[in-house]
């Protein structure tokens, strides 16, 4: 029946159970697990009881010096996670047997590392001696979960994850200028992570109501066997030679979370999805956003020097004396951004598409 001006009823359900869903936005993180409540009574129905809990993650650290991590400097105590960082902290002796510290691992800006191993396999070619060039900037990022021990809860599922934008480019001995290597594209939605290929660089098991992600960003690449660090392995039996890389990264770091008891899923082709605007706009996002994000950048800027001689090096085999000659970060050009930098952005992402000359 239409009512006094004419328009038709509401028609109301004949009981609370009959409703599909009902939403609620919480304005605040709950200070403890079901500390909120929610009764709803409708006509002579017994009243309804809910409890709810806000969940809420807010980063409290982001790390960027110092060689520590892990159980004695934070609570980072994932095995997977810890050795995603000791492929760069630690390193095989001369003889490949033992785990040792690797010369100038620390957070931040660190020199170029060096793995040494005592054999190298290139489509089935076997080398006597190698090392892997390591050429990064390295961070952590610390995020606290409330309430407290809302970790505990069985169904509750954390992830923390990662949006980038990356262009780097790459100098040989007969190129005049730095040619583009590497391209990812930001997704239009920027919840679709297009960095998170697995969970090696994640502890997302909160300890001490603390998670954790850590990155790499920079180049990992194979020497070829006798050659200078500057020569690496193609992946197809033949070398490249360069004299010069740069790589520039803007990154949304954020944690995701879950509450059905499901794990999230890593997509191992995602970082490939965003190397066109298109594809990174076909990655699925997952759970719900759990806490703001901590946006930051990595800027890397490399040149080979031929003369340099690197302390602390060990053979890369007995009686293999390690090569001369040693990546150096770029110094900077007066009245020029800085080329090498790891740091929270405030403002504006800088942009990706300029390489310096």
């Amino acid at each position: 029946m239409p009512n006094e001006r004419g328009r038709p009823r509401p028609r109301f359900p004949q009981s609370i159970s009959a409703c599909k869903d009902i939403w609620v936005e919480a304005h605040a993180a709950s200070a403890a697990r079901r500390d909120i409540e929610l009764k709803l009574t409708y006509k002579e129905e017994q009243p309804y009881t809910v409890r709810a809990t806000a969940i809420w993650v807010t980063p409290t650290a982001f790390r960027t010096a110092g060689p520590g991590y892990g159980p004695g400097t934070n609570d980072a105590n994932d095995k997977i996670y810890i050795d995603h960082l000791d492929a760069l902290a630690k390193r095989r002796n001369a003889t490949d047997t033992a785990d040792e510290p690797t010369p100038g691992f620390t957070f931040g800006k660190p020199n170029m590392l060096l793995q040494p191993r005592a054999t190298w396999q290139d489509n089935g070619v076997v080398g006597t001696a190698a090392y892997q060039v390591g050429l990064h900037n390295i961070m952590e990022v610390e995020f606290t979960v409330a309430p407290a021990d809302i970790g505990l809860e069985a169904a509750v599922r954390f992830d923390v994850t990662r949006t980038i934008g990356v262009q780097s480019w790459v100098q040989g001995p007969n190129d005049k200028t730095p040619q583009q290597d590497i391209r990812r594209y930001f997704p239009d939605f920027r919840e679709r992570a297009n960095d998170d290929a697995g969970p090696d660089d994640e502890d997302n098991t909160p300890e001490n109501n603390h998670i954790y992600s850590n990155d790499t960003p920079g180049f990992s690449i194979p020497q070829a066997v006798g050659k200078s660090y500057n020569q690496f392995l193609d992946g197809q039996g033949g070398l490249i030679t360069w004299n010069r890389v740069v790589h520039h990264m803007n990154a949304m770091e954020f944690v995701r979370v879950k509450v059905n008891g499901t794990d999230f899923t890593h997509d191992p082709t995602s970082p490939d999805k965003a190397s066109t605007p298109a594809g990174a706009n076909t990655i699925d996002p997952q759970g719900s956003r759990a806490g703001d994000y901590v946006n930051w950048r990595s800027w890397q800027d490399w040149t080979w020097n031929s003369k340099a001689v690197v302390p602390n090096v060990p053979p890369v085999a007995p009686g293999v004396p390690a090569p001369n000659g040693a990546w150096e970060r770029t110094a900077d050009a007066p009245g020029q951004p800085t080329r090498n930098a790891i740091e929270q952005v405030g403002g504006a992402f800088p942009g990706l598409d300029t390489p310096p000359l």
